[in-house]
């Protein structure tokens, strides 16, 4: 479903001008986690007689899930690599390029991501950014500059962001949390959980494994740590299937170097997501946001990640939602079978509708001030 492409470095041309809508809407999306809770934005956006362009970079299986979404795209960069300097001149020329982009599609009134390369675009077009966050501990200093409105759930303090610099004044605060967002629109009911064909034996405890983005720039190696003493664990458990789910191939070597008592599975395809977490036992993960999914939807949900506790992760300890491996204690304590799925969790069926109101609020207020 992509359209015509645009490298990170601006080498091929943009697209040809489109028609300008009344009011256009700008959605990027940068990695395979913003699919999930960016594209329920696009749809209502659209549902609410909007234009929306859609632009996304080659990173892991961001194309896959959107081509599996149905939503047409314009790529637009790659991935950056893992070093700082790299990071930031990626990010710097990507955002070149979606300027050269934006400008070429006629009138575009509000951009909504959760990219940096996005909300600088944004900035030196004037025209509004909302920038999605649940974790409060990333860095924002490109949204800060960038002028960018914040937008995040509730239990999230505001005083989390005005620390770090965010005038109180763009904080976008929302009830629920972003898989409120995630699930949106969508009959979980219906979806049949995802069958494994190399697990014929249906008393075998199947535990998915994320582990971290060991590329991000708040990435602990405390936490690749974790999960090799996690995946050490699992390999001697007779009656556990790992289900590991990379985000580089290079993680895969994590696999190599165990005597596993039952092979692991390792995936190389992507699977609709809400499929792959009904087809589980138990999700661990070294990052937010499959942790959260498993969360939302009842399945057990472990997390390896050793960086700062955020709010959102708090709040789904404190309803019996996550539990956390801080150490080698936390893991031989660990009963997997006492570990028990629950109905999926619905603190906020509004939270979509609710968030683009409010965005929608703060274009028409800039658009037509007082």
């Amino acid at each position: 479903m992509r359209s015509s492409p645009a490298t990170a470095s601006g080498a091929s041309d943009p697209p040809g001008p489109v028609p300008s809508p009344s009011l256009g809407a700008w959605v990027d999306i940068e990695n395979p986690p913003q699919v999930q809770y960016l594209v329920p934005l696009v749809e209502g956006l659209r549902r609410r007689g909007h234009e929306v362009r859609v632009t996304a970079r080659n990173y892991g299986d961001t194309f896959d899930l959107l081509d599996r979404r149905g939503i047409d795209y314009v790529p637009v960069g790659r991935h950056f690599g893992a070093a700082k300097l790299a990071k930031v001149t990626g990010s710097l020329r990507r955002a070149r390029t979606l300027r050269k982009l934006a400008r070429s599609q006629g009138r575009t009134c509000f951009l909504v991501s959760a990219s940096r390369s996005a909300a600088l675009a944004a900035r030196t077009l004037g025209i509004p950014s909302f920038a999605l966050c649940d974790y409060e501990y990333v860095d924002l200093r490109v949204f800060r500059v960038s002028g960018s409105y914040v937008v995040h759930p509730s239990v999230i303090a505001a005083e989390s962001f005005t620390r770090q610099g965010v005038r109180e004044e763009l904080l976008v605060p929302y009830d629920g949390i972003k898989e409120d967002i995630t699930f949106a629109g969508l009959d979980v009911d219906s979806v049949p959980p995802h069958r494994f064909p190399e697990i014929d034996d249906h008393g075998s405890i199947k535990v998915l494994l994320r582990p971290p983005a060991e590329e991000s720039h708040y990435h602990r190696a405390a936490s690749s740590e974790t999960v090799r003493s996690v995946l050490s664990w699992l390999s001697g458990q007779e009656d556990v299937v790992t289900i590991f789910s990379p985000r580089y191939a290079w993680q895969r070597s994590h696999l190599e170097t165990l005597d596993w008592q039952r092979t692991p599975i390792v995936l190389t395809e992507p699977i609709e997501f809400v499929s792959l977490l009904k087809g589980v036992d138990v999700v661990f993960s070294g990052g937010g946001t499959m942790t959260r999914e498993a969360a939302f939807l009842g399945v057990p949900a472990v997390t390896t990640f050793q960086g700062a506790v955020g709010d959102v992760d708090r709040h789904l300890q404190s309803i019996g939602r996550l539990t956390v491996v801080a150490d080698q204690d936390d893991l031989e304590r660990l009963d997997l079978r006492a570990l028990q799925r629950r109905q999926p969790l619905r603190t906020s069926p509004e939270a979509q509708d609710d968030v683009l109101d409010a965005i929608l609020a703060v274009v028409s207020a800039r658009a037509h001030p007082a």
